[in-house]
């Protein structure tokens, strides 16, 4: 009797350490599934937060390099001897001595520019109707070109009515003739009183001036950034290579700030992992 009362206690003992020891792993094993999911989307937020403020500081970094030029293209616009040369070479009856000095500022000016800004691949100063012989550019430049796309370009800049207007980067430049991928800021230099006088303005920002701006920009161990113009088109990546080419992410078109996508700040781009 008193080994059957001694088995039934063992058996009932054994019945509550297995409850509790199955209770106890059931209950931590939980917890730390719980506490895992919990970490998890802490360290997600946190990461998702600190690359997305990486990436504001990036596009602030773009807008004030492009507000440079949009400021260096507005002191040109207010350059009173270079207003005065530009009226002496629309003039027809003007002297081929003084057609020449002003010629000859006109290039000074924009090769000194040029010359002194190693993220410039160059400056043109272009006429309305496209004429080469009536247009300027710094040194390097190769001639001009009156396709059709540049005249589209060139009508969207007159139609800006002396405002800037940025263009995406292109593999072969404003005028698809260059052999460098640049970015075009251009501005109509207006002139009321002699509209024969006006002419545009073309600032062409090298790719690679964008790409030392966003060098720092790090995004985990394998993000990737590019930039996206607003039809889709990759305007700047690391891969030369995926220039112009459709992006396979698209933009929503009503994507909002954070997350993985960056809205324009006032251009045209959007950066996103």
């Amino acid at each position: 009797m008193n080994m059957i009362k001694r088995f039934q206690f063992k058996a009932v003992g054994m019945k509550l350490f297995v409850i509790f020891f199955t209770t106890i792993v059931l209950l931590s094993s939980a917890l730390g599934l719980l506490s895992y999911f919990i970490s998890k989307d802490t360290v997600m937020d946190q990461v998702s937060e600190a690359t997305s403020g990486q990436m504001m500081q990036a596009a602030d970094k773009l807008d004030f390099l492009l507000a440079q030029y949009e400021a260096a293209s507005r002191q040109w616009a207010l350059d009173t001897v270079l207003r005065e040369d530009l009226v002496t070479v629309s003039t027809a009856d003007i002297g081929i001595r003084d057609k020449t000095q002003a010629e000859n500022r006109i290039r000074e000016k924009l090769n000194g520019m040029a010359s002194s800004d190693k993220r410039l691949q160059g400056m043109r100063l272009v006429a309305p109707n496209l004429q080469a012989q009536s247009s300027y550019n710094s040194t390097g430049y190769s001639g001009m070109s009156s396709s059709d796309g540049v005249k589209a370009k060139i009508d969207r800049i007159i139609q800006a009515d002396g405002e800037p207007v940025w263009f995406p980067t292109e593999i072969k430049g404003f005028m698809g003739n260059e052999n460098t991928a640049t970015m075009t800021m251009g501005r109509l230099l207006k002139n009321l009183k002699n509209p024969n006088a006006q002419y545009v303005l073309l600032m062409d920002v090298k790719d690679a001036a964008v790409g030392e701006v966003l060098a720092n920009l790090k995004i985990g161990n394998n993000g990737q950034m590019r930039i996206v113009a607003e039809d889709n088109r990759i305007v700047h990546d690391v891969d030369p290579a995926q220039l112009m080419q459709p992006s396979a992410i698209t933009v929503p078109p009503d994507a909002e700030e954070g997350g993985s996508t960056i809205p324009p700040t006032s251009r045209w781009w959007c950066i996103r992992l």
